[in-house]
């Protein structure tokens, strides 16, 4: 029997700074329909998502089973209270 064992890589799937300028140009910026939906539930807007992307840094990182993410460890005030301090 062959067994296979996932290595799991503690670093993103895509360069941040890449996604970073991604997201401030409104032409190449793409946020899905359910982060939309997501974020007006927080009471954002897209100006708002744009702002926080924007102030996540390397160490907001976050690895968990094949899932990334990102905490920002001091948000905007536009994202002051959505985000949790720790995943």
């Amino acid at each position: 029997m062959i067994r296979y064992q996932a290595v799991e890589k503690k670093k993103p799937h895509f360069n941040l700074q890449t996604v970073k300028r991604l997201v401030k140009s409104p032409n190449s910026r793409v946020i899905t329909r359910q982060a939309f939906k997501d974020a007006a539930v927080l009471g954002l807007e897209e100006s708002d998502i744009v702002e926080c992307v924007a102030l996540l840094t390397p160490q907001d990182f976050y690895k968990k089973v094949f899932f990334n993410s990102y905490f920002p460890s001091s948000p905007s005030a536009a994202c002051a209270g959505y985000w949790p301090s720790t995943p």
